[in-house]
Formats: structure tokens, sequence, C-alpha cells
């Protein structure tokens, strides 16, 4: 018998032809990688947005609460009102807006405050109304330029 030989030459194939086999999928891996990071981020970054833009959101509501309560005040005519209405103040300015307020309301929170104890109590100097009701214009015009600084921080952040 003879052995036949084979006619197929055994070819290698040289380094730079499996050098640009490989680049190939890894390159497609890299960028699949990369991308994965990249979304990952993202999906980060929004989050971090959408809960900014929900405390925002939480903070103005605080505020407008504290706007008609402060209205209802300024505009109350009866001491029993004040005194009542006293404590519904005394409720929110321990309750939800020390969570939300900045150092400039707190301030305007306090004076406000003051004002209510001194026309509940009957305190003379305090039973000039203008005096109540500057005081409570002043604390909403701070909560509403807290409102403005905080979505200017909030659009910066994006």
């Amino acid at each position: 018998m003879h052995k036949r030989k084979s006619n197929v030459t055994s070819v290698r194939p040289s380094i730079g032809d499996t050098v640009l086999k490989l680049s190939g999928p890894l390159l497609t891996i890299f960028g699949l990688i990369v991308g994965a990071l990249q979304f990952t981020a993202q999906l980060s970054n929004n989050d971090k947005m959408e809960f900014k833009r929900r405390i925002w959101e939480k903070r103005l509501d605080a505020y407008m609460e504290l706007g008609n309560l402060t209205a209802r005040i300024v505009t109350s005519t009866h001491q029993d009102s004040i005194k009542r209405l006293s404590v519904e103040f005394e409720k929110v300015y321990w309750g939800k807006l020390p969570l939300f307020e900045d150092d400039s309301v707190e301030r305007a929170m306090k004076r406000f405050r003051n004002e209510i104890h001194d026309k509940a109590e009957g305190i003379e100097d305090s039973l000039d109304n203008d005096r109540l009701t500057e005081k409570g214009y002043l604390l909403m015009l701070t909560c509403k330029r807290s409102l403005k600084r905080s979505w200017e921080q909030l659009e910066e952040d994006k």
C-alpha cells in the first residue's frame, strides 16, 4: 500500500492575521462595556435629578402651606383666631418646614413667629397690625427667593 501524500500544506497564520481576527470581537466587547458604564452613570444622574425635583416640589408645597397660613394670620382680626392660628403655625414651624427651609427662611419664620406670639399675647406694640403684615410679607418674599435659588441650583446640576 502506498501512503498518499496530501497536497494540502499547513499554513500557519501570521501574528498580524491573528491580531486582526481578535481585535474585532475585543473592540466590540470593550464598546459594550463602555456603553453599559455610561448608561449606568446616566441612570444614576437621572435618579439624582428626579430626587432633587421631588424635594423642590415638596419645598414648594410646604411654602405654599406656610403662605396660606401666613395670609390667614395677617388678615385675622380676633384675638381668639390669632391664638388658634398661632397653634397651626407652630405645627408647620416645627413639623414640615425644618425639612425644607434654608437659613434665610428660618430667620424670617422666627421673626414672624415672634410677632405672632406678641400679638396672640396682646403685647401692646404688636397690636399694630402693620408690623405683623410686614413680617408676613417678608417671610413670603424670602420663601419666593429661596424657591428661585433652589430651582436655579437644580437647573445648574443638569
